[in-house]
């Protein structure tokens, strides 16, 4: 966790991927609609029919699984039905409580990867970034005095020069005009 805290305090375009990570990992548990939850446990239906069952007590029983199953994304319905329907075992239509639990296994490795971006991101706003000493500062400051000042010739200062700008992105014409004027 420490490192992936450092690699988020070296820029902030790294914390930017990771919202936007988050925000798709939300969107991925947005709640599903009665509708489709009602299209998932009607195509179940078919492979496991009730059919002693009234039309009326099949209402009732659709409406508790529509609110049981309300919380969850359509993907983990779909495939909390899937995985009860490729089950050998199962014979009969599933309690609500089955693809409850199915579906908690379905979205819990979303919420644990927000959870750890979450966390990393705390941590690199807990954790001061490193700060050089003062003592540091000057040694580096020297050490930067010393290669920009040593044994260089005024046209290798000029090439250098030449070249920073064309790295930066300078026209053609800027840096002609610059090298006309040395």
């Amino acid at each position: 966790m420490e490192n992936l805290a450092a690699i988020i305090r070296q820029s902030k375009s790294y914390r930017q991927l990771l919202e936007q990570e988050i925000e798709r990992l939300r969107q991925q548990l947005t709640p599903c609609t009665p509708e489709e939850i009602i299209a998932s446990l009607g195509k179940l239906l078919l492979h496991f029919p009730m059919t002693n069952m009234s039309t009326h007590e099949k209402t009732l029983l659709l409406e508790d699984y529509i609110e049981d199953l309300s919380d969850f994304p359509e993907q983990a319905v779909l495939d909390a039905c899937k995985e009860y329907r490729l089950d050998p075992d199962n014979k009969f239509f599933p309690k609500s409580a089955v693809l409850v639990s199915l579906c908690k296994n379905k979205i819990y490795p979303l919420n644990k990867k927000i959870k750890i971006i979450k966390e990393a991101m705390q941590e690199a706003d807990r954790v001061p970034e490193p700060r050089l000493s003062e003592e540091q500062i000057r040694a580096l400051t020297a050490d930067l005095r010393r290669s920009l000042t040593a044994d260089i010739t005024a046209e290798e200062k000029i090439q250098r020069t030449i070249d920073h700008m064309r790295s930066a992105g300078a026209s053609e014409k800027d840096i002609q005009e610059f090298a006309e004027s040395t």
